[in-house]
C-alpha cells in the first residue's frame, strides 16, 4: 500500500516482525532496493537487519534518545552498549 502511492517517504513499524530467516532476508533485499529511490523510517529490533541497511540509527531509551548516528558509531556508543548490553561499557 505504501509504494501504491507514489510517496518518497515509507514509515515501517517492526516490519520484520514474526517472520522467518528467509522472510527477513527477503525484506532486506526488499528494503535495500527501495532505498535507492524512498527514504525509509523504521522502528526494528532486529538488529542485524537495522545495522546491514541503515544509514542513520536512533537508538531510544525510556522515550529519550541515547544515541543517534551513523550505524558504526552507536554499536560502540558507550550509553547505548549500557543501556542494552547490561552495564557492558
Amino acid at each position: 500500500m505504501a509504494l501504491s502511492s507514489r510517496s518518497r517517504l515509507i514509515f515501517l513499524d517492526e516490519p520484520t516482525s514474526g517472520m522467518g530467516i528467509e522472510d527477513v532476508e527477503s525484506m532486506n533485499s526488499l528494503l535495500s532496493a527501495l532505498s535507492s529511490d524512498h527514504t525509509i523510517v523504521f522502528i526494528e529490533h532486529n538488529m542485524g537487519l537495522t545495522l546491514e541497511i541503515a544509514d542513520r540509527i536512533i537508538v531510544m531509551l525510556g522515550g529519550s534518545v541515547i544515541a543517534d548516528g551513523k550505524p558504526a558509531d552507536v554499536v560502540h556508543d558507550a550509553a547505548v552498549r549500557r543501556a542494552y548490553l547490561g552495564g557492558v561499557a
